[in-house]
């Protein structure tokens, strides 16, 4: 029998209390277990929750290239590392850009990417560029998200566990 999946969510107002009184918040977590929490960015409730109430031993920052959204992201940042000196593994940018399957020419949909500026501001390494994808949107819809399979879903599954690895010496 399968293990039941362990979730933490907590979004919107009043998400943060979600977290804060799960009941099995102690059963979800253990290092063997290595449960994986996403919280929205910021320094809002619900992720200054997350970073208070549990023993993490890292965060991986995902952010898009919008201005605003990178601007939020350097917020979660600063208050990862600074204030509740949690050491940041790697950051991924998300919907980086639209590659064209004719020409396979990229468009930056979002604007001009800033993973090596957040990389910089996170002091941690780009782990990868996630692109929008057609194929993993029907994937998503359908239900087969398992299904999905790209170099640079590859790629970043290869650059988080050496960042794991690093971060466990």
């Amino acid at each position: 029998m399968d293990p039941p999946k362990r979730t933490i969510k907590g979004a919107g107002q009043g998400g943060h209390n979600d977290i804060r009184h799960q009941n099995t918040l102690s059963d979800l977590f253990s290092p063997e277990k290595g449960p994986v929490f996403m919280v929205p960015p910021g320094t809002a409730d619900a992720p200054l929750t997350v970073m208070q109430s549990l023993p993490l031993s890292g965060v991986l920052i995902v952010f898009s290239p919008q201005e605003l959204a990178a601007m939020v992201v350097r917020k979660a940042v600063k208050m990862a590392r600074e204030a509740m000196k949690i050491p940041i593994l790697g950051v991924v940018e998300n919907m980086s850009y639209l590659s064209l399957p004719e020409t396979g020419k990229r468009i930056e949909l979002f604007g001009k990417s800033k993973s090596e500026e957040m990389a910089g501001a996170a002091e941690a390494p780009l782990l990868a560029q996630i692109p929008i994808d057609p194929e993993l949107a029907r994937l998503c819809d359908e239900g087969d998200i398992e299904r999905y399979d790209s170099e640079v879903l590859r790629g970043f599954a290869d650059a988080l566990s050496q960042a794991v690895a690093v971060k466990a010496r």
